[in-house]
């Protein structure tokens, strides 16, 4: 072999070891960037269980949106008779078919057929008033409703739209949770107040009130397996992570990390290592808004200590409302004026330096080719280390 080939042979394989690394490391943000949303303002979000589909409720623009993961394609749900009015809470049925809204400016349920895109029906009874979010038993057969000014969960019948059972709490509800295995629900008040609630016998069992916050609620988020919850707050924010099995505050962040401030969205990573937040990024120079709108900025957090990590920035994504992870590496991003950009944790495990295997798993890919190509150099009787 000649001395040009053999070199030219391990310049190659030392490149492949390079471009391989460096590839994986390179960006945080990937795939498609979707701006075409006909919403705005979409406060609430739910990712279908097979993780194909993100369905946003827009609460200003009375729109539901919904979008395809793997291209990032929205459709707008088609709603002929304008039944949806300042939507707010949303869920998908457990196997992906149905969608079902709190659909606060008409106190009813939207249902909206996935396939058909289109609203099917609503669910009104009279106990249901200023619904604002909504969750769905694991079997399908029960929506759990929370009235925002009421301080109450409605118990919805799925099969025949009754309202079974109101359970009063204490407080107005932000946000509602259910467990996994569907015996209780956590409500969570303006002030990070938790209150906990056995679905069996449709009674509040308990009140945590540990991480409440000092400001107005930013954002709430739990891990996958709804034992932890994290609230922000907008005002001061402070984060604070507190267990849903005891009420303990397991650890809380008072460092103000992002440069817009105001931490307006929440999100857990799929492993239950990082907690992400982000900021609103407005535009806001000093005191005034202006018509530039900014990149997000997203903090990121050890999810057991919350400790600031690092500060990772989107390139499309202003104002942010929503992060949604739906597999073990894809996310979206959305904000308030309907862009959207999708964004890869296993990326940013890479250039965070966060615990992970990807990029080690890379590296090994290319230092395997790298040497299948150095031993086939050897195996020729005129190969010489250059």
């Amino acid at each position: 072999m000649k001395t040009g080939t053999r070199r030219r042979l391990t310049l190659l394989a030392v490149s492949i070891l390079a471009t391989l690394i460096a590839s994986r490391a390179s960006a945080l943000t990937v795939g498609t960037v979707t701006t075409d949303f006909e919403s705005y303002a979409n406060y609430y979000s739910a990712v279908s269980p097979d993780g194909s589909l993100i369905a946003y409720s827009a609460n200003d623009s009375d729109i539901v949106t919904i979008l395809n993961t793997a291209t990032g394609g929205v459709k707008t749900v088609t709603d002929l008779d304008e039944e949806i009015s300042m939507p707010a809470g949303i869920t998908f049925s457990p196997d992906g078919d149905t969608i079902y809204v709190a659909n606060a400016g008409h106190s009813d349920i939207v249902i909206i057929d996935v396939v058909l895109n289109e609203v099917l029906r609503t669910i009104s009874d009279a106990a249901i008033s200023d619904p604002i979010d909504i969750v769905i038993s694991p079997d399908g057969q029960t929506l759990y409703s929370s009235d925002f000014y009421g301080s109450n969960i409605d118990v919805v019948n799925v099969g025949t739209g009754a309202v079974e059972a109101s359970i009063p709490t204490s407080f107005s509800i932000r946000r509602l949770y259910i467990s996994p295995d569907g015996t209780h629900a956590f409500a969570v008040g303006d002030t990070g107040a938790v209150e906990e609630i056995d679905l069996m016998n449709f009674t509040v069992t308990d009140s945590f009130n540990g991480a409440t916050i000092s400001g107005d609620l930013g954002a709430s988020c739990t891990n996958t397996d709804v034992t932890i919850l994290y609230v922000t707050d907008y005002t001061d924010d402070d984060i604070h992570a507190m267990s849903l099995l005891d009420g303990s505050v397991l650890a809380t962040n008072t460092e103000a990390v992002l440069p817009e401030r105001h931490n307006q969205t929440c999100a857990v990573s799929p492993d239950g290592k990082s907690l992400f937040t982000i900021d609103e990024s407005f535009g806001e120079t000093g005191a005034e808004y202006t018509d530039v709108l900014l990149p997000a900025n997203v903090a990121e957090y050890d999810a057991g200590t919350l400790d600031y990590k690092s500060t990772l920035n989107l390139s499309n994504v202003a104002y942010a409302l929503q992060m949604n992870f739906y597999n073990e590496c894809y996310g979206y991003v959305v904000g308030w004026y309907g862009n959207a950009e999708r964004v890869d944790y296993c990326v940013i495990l890479a250039e965070t330096g966060f615990q992970g295997s990807t990029t080690l798993e890379v590296a090994g890919v290319a230092i395997l080719l790298a040497g299948t190509v150095l031993v086939l150099l050897r195996r020729h009787k005129n190969y010489r280390v250059l």
